[in-house]
């Protein structure tokens, strides 16, 4: 489901930055669940990750939190954008130099202000002065950008998945872009790490002709250390939304020499993991007796997991997690699939259907919508679109084109019992389960 959705960035946007804070057992803050704040306190501390409860919930609800999901009470954060792609790069900064800021473990084009001894204070592109900061050489790298001009066709990356987008305005590292099949009141600011050529399968931003703005490399597995696990399984975590159940699928990929990956969205290909290049989703783990350490392509921190293996079953932080497999070459079949997801009880949703037919043909029909209620306001409003065409599937990987238009892949698998035609009951696709209908 996409963030820019009838507004929903607007949620992100805060009035200003702050970099990555620290506490302590027994302080008061708030934890970010989906879109809102919760106030709560912190129970225990591992490093750079935080045990949490929230106020007026019992213990079933606590969780081991990082920093991008905590804040001290009146804070407030950037806009929610990828991680940094990579280590930052220091140097030696004078005024009016352009370059990217860290800042709450993200990377913003910025302007230095000043420089002082060993720090230079920034200002932050579409920020007021309120967010100006002082940063030391590590929290600075030179800027990247590309030449992409006003109406350039793009796709760009929201809540965790591209679309199809046109620019619409142009800054020197920012570019805003309107949303295919949505209004102005979708049109959002992006920085480089979240646009892309149309039709390639990068994680982060490219150039016009779908160069990645940077290269990401596997981490090399620890002297000694072991890997061993082979193959994909389905990971469903929880969450509750007042009385609504929400699920977060994701699918996990290992080789059994040390390479993963999350949730990949765009199709999925064993041996491209194995020789290819790294995605943001990928990484290097590696097994200690109970626990399994991930290892993360982009640089970002090291993330441990309690870890156990019964049988085909693997559990990863104490949820059970499924074995899974693709689907054959060329598989064709006749049915109807549906899924969706919802967000904050239904105030936020949206519902795909993909009919599938033996001819090797397809159709789709999308619908979203929206509803808030506050002070006495009421807003609502929805969308729906329909595309035909022809699909292909080939292991973890179903690619749909559409007439006329470019085609797309998702990575899928099959779940759940399989019917005398041979179709599962589910089909995961990029982080949404379909259900058989047909």
């Amino acid at each position: 489901m996409k963030k820019a959705l009838f507004g929903v960035i607007a949620l992100w946007l805060m009035a200003g930055l702050v970099g990555a804070a620290t506490f302590s057992v027994g302080d008061k803050l708030e934890i970010r669940w989906g879109t809102t704040w919760y106030p709560g306190e912190v129970l225990e501390v591992k490093g750079e990750q935080y045990k949490v409860r929230y106020d007026g919930y019992g213990s079933n609800w606590d969780e081991w939190a990082t920093t991008e999901k905590l804040r001290r009470k009146g804070e407030t954060l950037a806009a929610s954008v990828p991680k940094p792609t990579g280590p930052a790069v220091a140097g030696k900064w004078k005024a009016g130099d352009r370059v990217e800021a860290l800042s709450y473990g993200a990377w913003y084009p910025a302007t230095i202000l000043e420089a002082g001894v060993g720090q230079w204070k920034v200002t932050y592109d579409g920020y007021g002065s309120g967010s100006d900061e002082w940063l030391a050489a590590e929290k600075l790298r030179p800027q990247r950008t590309a030449t992409w001009q006003t109406g350039d066709r793009v796709e760009a990356l929201s809540y965790g998945k591209w679309y199809g987008a046109t620019i619409v305005a142009v800054e020197a590292a920012r570019w805003k872009v309107t949303y295919d099949d949505y209004g102005s009141s979708s049109d959002e600011w992006l920085t480089i790490d979240r646009i892309r050529a149309p039709g390639v399968t990068t994680d982060g931003g490219t150039d016009q002709a779908g160069r990645p703005v940077e290269k990401l490399e596997f981490p090399a597995r620890p002297a000694g250390k072991r890997a061993g696990l082979d193959g994909a399984w389905l990971r469903v975590e929880t969450f509750y939304w007042g009385s609504s159940l929400s699920l977060n699928n994701q699918s996990w990929f290992f080789t059994k020499d040390g390479r993963f990956s999350r949730s990949p969205s765009g199709g999925f290909d064993f041996k491209a993991l194995a020789t290819g290049p790294a995605r943001k989703s990928d990484g290097t783990y590696w097994i200690e007796g109970d626990k399994i350490f991930l290892q993360w392509s982009d640089g970002t921190q090291t993330t441990e997991y309690d870890f156990a293996r019964k049988g085909a079953e693997i559990t990863l932080g104490g949820i059970g997690s499924t074995p899974v497999e693709g689907f054959r070459r060329g598989w064709r079949f006749d049915g109807e699939y549906e899924g969706g997801a919802s967000i904050s009880g239904g105030a936020l949703a949206t519902s795909t259907t993909l009919v599938f037919r033996q001819d090797g043909t397809f159709t789709r029909g999308s619908i979203g919508s929206i509803s808030s209620t506050s002070a006495g306001t009421s807003v609502s409003g929805g969308s729906q679109s329909q595309s035909a065409g022809t699909y292909a599937f080939d292991g973890f990987t179903l690619t749909l084109t559409p007439a006329g238009e470019a085609a797309q892949q998702f990575t899928v698998f099959a779940f759940g019992d399989k019917d005398a035609a041979g179709r599962p009951e589910y089909i995961y696709r990029d982080g949404t389960m379909m259900r058989r209908q047909k």
